[in-house]
């Protein structure tokens, strides 16, 4: 591939999904035997939140290259953000037969192991994957009163704007049931219930992150909510 293709490709995996989409399909029907043009293909269908087109473009790289351990790291996050755990242990074990120590496959099988409710698991993944590549460090984990504590308070101040909600903390979305159940943060069950979903926030968040950071945080991704409602 064209290190100019990469470069845009990277610009518009955030700034235009569809476009980057359109872009990696282009470059796969010119050079359709690179594996590398398949995964960028998964990338541009997994930013443009097409969980089955990126499936497909991903086993078109396995064909191509069966042992890149990241491959299948993304077909676990993938399999387990449509709720198919079963489908997502599977690429766990098979990218673990190649490589047990990658560390992208320890953070996806946190992954999925957070979405199944086995937090101490999970966590333990977290912790050996940041060990094995020390620039990803594991997310901040914080005190669960205190981040019901500071959601309460903030949502107590909106009040002044009309806005009058009561929070209900969970870790992590039901499986199969909420759109982008990987990466949703907060989310409005009906007009008066904000759901707050502390580990994906977590996720988004700096190691070092304190909880007057999960404030500015929790008040800014509330601000985009309220907008877009």
């Amino acid at each position: 591939m064209r290190r100019s293709d990469i470069d845009e490709l990277e610009f518009l995996l955030d700034d235009d999904p569809a476009e980057a989409v359109r872009l990696a399909r282009k470059i796969v029907a010119e050079i359709p035997a690179d594996a590398d043009a398949w995964g960028w293909l998964a990338e541009a269908h997994l930013a443009a939140r097409d969980h089955e087109e990126c499936l497909k473009a991903t086993a078109e790289y396995v064909r191509r290259d069966p042992d890149w351990v990241p491959i299948y790291a993304m077909r676990c996050d993938v399999f387990a953000a449509l709720g198919r755990f079963d489908a997502a242990a599977v690429e766990v074990e098979v990218g673990r037969a190649i490589d047990s120590g990658s560390p992208a496959l320890l953070r996806s099988e946190a992954g999925l192991l957070s979405l199944k409710g086995e937090f101490d698991a999970a966590d333990a993944l977290y912790a050996r994957a940041a060990q094995e590549d020390p620039e990803v460090p594991a997310p901040p984990r914080f005190d669960r009163q205190a981040v019901k504590a500071a959601v309460d308070r903030i949502l107590r101040e909106v009040v002044t704007k009309g806005l009058r909600l009561k929070a209900v903390i969970k870790e992590v979305p039901e499986s199969g049931n909420a759109r982008k159940v990987m990466t949703r943060e907060l989310e409005l069950a009906d007009a008066k219930t904000l759901v707050v979903y502390v580990r994906n926030i977590e996720a988004s968040m700096a190691a070092g992150d304190e909880i007057a950071d999960f404030e500015e945080f929790f008040t800014d991704l509330l601000a985009e909510l309220v907008d877009a409602n």
